[in-house]
């Protein structure tokens, strides 16, 4: 349920700078695609993991953070880039 994943998804610190954390709660995350707001994918992680540290060195702006779980449940949030 695209909800629950929705509510269990974390970014800190938000406004970033460099990197920031992304996180779901006890569920495993398989990635993490960082995108400009046109939709273009500008990083991308797979972390196999709850938590994921993502490099954003050199990115300023707001960009949609999407993460897609085991299960296939998509959540995506804004990050706010210095």
């Amino acid at each position: 349920n695209v909800s629950n994943i929705s509510s269990e998804m974390r970014i800190a610190p938000n406004p970033a700078s460099g990197m920031f954390t992304v996180s779901l709660g006890s569920r495993t995350i398989e990635k993490v695609i960082v995108m400009s707001l046109d939709g273009r994918t500008v990083r991308s992680e797979d972390p196999a993991n709850n938590r994921a540290d993502v490099n954003v060195f050199g990115l300023t702006g707001v960009y949609l953070v999407q993460i897609t779980d085991v299960d296939g449940n998509i959540a995506t949030q804004k990050v706010v880039l210095q």
